[in-house]
């Protein structure tokens, strides 16, 4: 059994959120085209609500694309999980010459990112790949860093960070910390 205590309430998410989409927009000024891709599964809501958020206040002269990528093919743990799920990837522009800014929940170890990396490379070779983060929770094993990060927060390998968003009702949003096992194969994010 796991206990759940939320950490980060609604209004706080909310914040978070528009303080990560103010940093990126600051970023894009300058840039003509853009593609926001969330990693499947918990990256993809983070990345609607940035997309949706750029494209309601877009950088001037920015054309702004969205897509999705699963990296299940690309992982290094595939023999080690029990079960194997496939995610759709939606990528409905050119990766090849676009600036792309890949997006996750929560990053660990760095692995999930250096898979949809590899993952996103075998569509095409983008100008460049920023990295944004709604949390970092530390332990990395690989010397992966993201380029935008909402908030930082410690907690240790038993431990597990949940972003909530939902799809329609901003006051179901929430982040919470888990604690017990909840990873049996050994293997994080």
């Amino acid at each position: 059994m796991s206990e759940a205590k939320v950490v980060v309430s609604s209004a706080g998410l909310e914040l978070i959120v528009d303080n990560l989409v103010n940093e990126i927009r600051a970023s894009l000024v300058g840039l003509s085209r853009v593609a926001i891709v969330g990693i499947q599964r918990g990256g993809v809501p983070v990345a609607e609500r940035i997309y949706q958020k750029l494209v309601a206040s877009p950088p001037p002269g920015c054309a702004l694309f969205f897509g999705i990528i699963d990296s299940s093919f690309n992982r290094d743990d595939i023999a080690a999980r029990s079960t194997f799920e496939v995610f759709p990837t939606r990528i409905d522009f050119d990766v090849e010459g676009n600036h792309v800014i890949l997006v996750d929940d929560v990053i660990s170890s760095g692995r999930t990112i250096r898979a949809a990396l590899n993952s996103l490379m075998q569509l095409g070779r983008p100008l460049w790949v920023r990295l944004a983060v709604l949390v970092d929770r530390g332990h990395r094993q690989l010397p992966i860093q993201p380029d935008y990060v909402g908030w930082e927060m410690s907690a240790n390998p038993t431990e597990k960070i949940v972003a909530h968003l939902h799809p329609s009702d901003p006051e179901q949003n929430f982040i919470e910390l888990r604690h017990g096992s909840h990873n049996k194969s050994g293997f994080s994010s």
